[in-house]
């Protein structure tokens, strides 16, 4: 089972990066160029593909608990609201952990 969820994710990786790789409009490039190093794209969602899948390997492991508080981890993580102490690895990786979005107007901030 561990072999076909790698492999599953590696063909969602690698769909993600052409993707990523094909420009959107507005971007630094046009489809039409190709692109290299110092390309400049929107890494946009496709990190969370990384993160997450670095988490649950870290899990496969032992060295991660995503049902652990995010405080065990992150020690100086701290929020107003005493419920902050609640909020675990796993509801991050779910967006359930009740933190608000990002509020940017300019997610890409190539003006910044």
């Amino acid at each position: 089972m561990k072999k076909i969820i790698t492999a599953i994710t590696a063909i969602l990786m690698t769909a993600a990066s052409m993707t990523c790789a094909a420009a959107a409009p507005g971007d630094a490039v046009s489809s039409e160029e190709k692109v290299k190093a110092d390309t400049v794209s929107s890494v946009g969602s496709v990190s969370k593909i990384f993160c997450v899948t670095a988490a649950l390997q870290l899990q496969e492991r032992g060295l991660l608990d995503i049902d652990s508080p995010v405080t065990e981890y992150v020690p100086d993580f701290t929020m107003a609201d005493e419920r902050y102490r609640d909020i675990t690895v796993r509801m991050l990786m779910e967006h359930s952990s009740g933190l608000m979005g990002m509020a940017y107007g300019d997610g890409i901030l190539y003006d910044d």
